[in-house]
């Protein structure tokens, strides 16, 4: 499974919006959502989240490792697509991700992300950075 390509979308006021063609298919009908550490959304499939809980949950029981593990599974939600390719974000998922009118899907592999646009472009490097970091993890196009 592999996601990418960016999407400008709309949020209603009922926080519902659509995910885009291209991804319903590898979500499927039934997929998480959850907060992510650097403010968006992930979007991924039952597969993905299974393998993001075995990663999480194997971690030590020690206190820093137990409150990781609140913050991610306490904000997983299992959502429903309907025929039309909508899902409803719930206010806590729209709050964190400072969600208003205009929305931005990224595939990223093996997620999608859901940004607010600013935020989105807040969290990319500019193009000489962005050059020297590939560059320096040798990753060739």
């Amino acid at each position: 499974m592999s996601f990418w390509g960016k999407f400008n979308q709309t949020i209603d006021s009922k926080n519902r919006i659509f995910i885009p063609t291209s991804f319903r298919n590898e979500l499927e009908e039934n997929f998480f959502i959850f907060n992510a550490p650097d403010g968006c959304l992930f979007l991924v499939s039952q597969n993905k989240m299974d393998q993001i809980m075995g990663n999480l949950i194997s971690e030590g029981a020690v206190m820093e490792d137990r409150q990781m593990q609140r913050n991610v599974t306490g904000s997983i939600t299992l959502v429903n697509m309907d025929k039309q390719g909508r899902v409803t974000l719930n206010s806590e998922h729209v709050d964190w991700a400072r969600l208003t009118k205009e929305i931005i899907f990224v595939g990223v592999g093996e997620r999608v992300e859901l940004w607010e646009p600013k935020a989105y472009e807040e969290n990319l490097f500019p193009t000489d950075i962005l050059s020297k970091k590939l560059d320096e993890k040798r990753i060739l196009f």
